[in-house]
């Protein structure tokens, strides 16, 4: 386990000078919003992969206009990896998910089930982009998901919300869902994860994402991750960018920690404060 923990710059530089002398590569991501300073993410390499955890089934869910093709170069990466591709999901929302995210938590739900019947696993990981790391999180907090889930990844999911949709003129159910003063935010924060959930949550942002600001991709109490220069779709993106998939692939293998600085004390949903204080990292399957 590598619980979140608050650093000052000199803490960070000792962290450098530390693995530096260890021979190992301290890799310095730095957002471009001025809330967060540099944020050291540090892969465990103290044991190696076959060791460490068995690769289990994963479910991928997309974002707002979003599909499963999305997903195409993470999963080949991923088989290259070691993961069976059968183990490997991806499907389609209805309406290509600008539903309400309510009801595409129901759709995760029937493939979590598909997926859990199809290779006997007793739980499964999630990797979801955007808008869809806002509807895994619900099936896990309000479906029952969180017994049946082992790993949450989410990429570039706007967990603090954005400010556009609450400016839009016409909405539709998903992305009035996805304005900062939304009671569908409230109603999720209220669920933040804690020390005591079963699953092993993370939040990777980029920090080149003009889509989800760095600031709003936090999720108070998962390892939060950010990947210099990355941006929220395409061949730069989250799902496509090697950095990024080494991000995901360490949280999946629960290999991911991570340090950060200078969080506001307060925002909307209050959902900065005590960042660091609340996280918790990997965990045995």
């Amino acid at each position: 386990m590598f619980p979140f923990r608050s650093v000052s710059v000199g803490a960070i530089a000792l962290s450098f000078l530390a693995s530096a002398c260890a021979g190992r590569e301290l890799d310095f991501h730095y957002p471009s919003a001025p809330l967060l300073a540099w944020v050291p993410v540090v892969p465990d390499v103290s044991q190696p992969d076959d060791a460490l955890l068995a690769r289990v089934p994963v479910l991928f869910v997309h974002g707002y206009g979003g599909s499963s093709r999305e997903f195409s170069t993470i999963i080949d990466r991923m088989v290259r990896d070691g993961w069976p591709r059968e183990s490997l999901l991806a499907e389609d929302l209805p309406d290509r998910g600008r539903g309400s995210n309510i009801a595409n938590a129901r759709h995760v739900a029937a493939w979590v089930k598909r997926l859990r019947t199809r290779t006997g696993a007793a739980k499964i990981d999630i990797v979801a982009h955007s808008m869809g790391g806002l509807s895994a999180r619900y099936f896990i907090e309000f479906l029952d998901g969180a017994d049946v889930v082992r790993t949450y990844v989410s990429l570039g999911t706007m967990h603090q919300g954005l400010v556009a949709p609450c400016r839009a003129p016409v909405k539709t159910a998903a992305w009035k869902e996805l304005c900062t003063d939304e009671e569908f935010l409230r109603d999720l924060a209220s669920r933040a994860p804690s020390e005591t959930s079963p699953v092993a949550w993370t939040s990777i942002s980029g920090s080149a994402d003009r889509v989800t600001p760095v600031e709003s991709a936090i999720l108070p109490g998962a390892t939060f991750m950010i990947v210099h220069g990355v941006e929220h779709a395409g061949r730069r993106g989250l799902l496509e960018h090697p950095s990024a998939y080494e991000a995901t692939r360490a949280a999946l293998l629960h290999r991911a920690r991570s340090a950060t600085t200078i969080a506001p004390a307060t925002s909307r949903l209050g959902a900065y404060r005590n960042v660091l204080g609340a996280g918790r990292n990997a965990r045995a399957a």
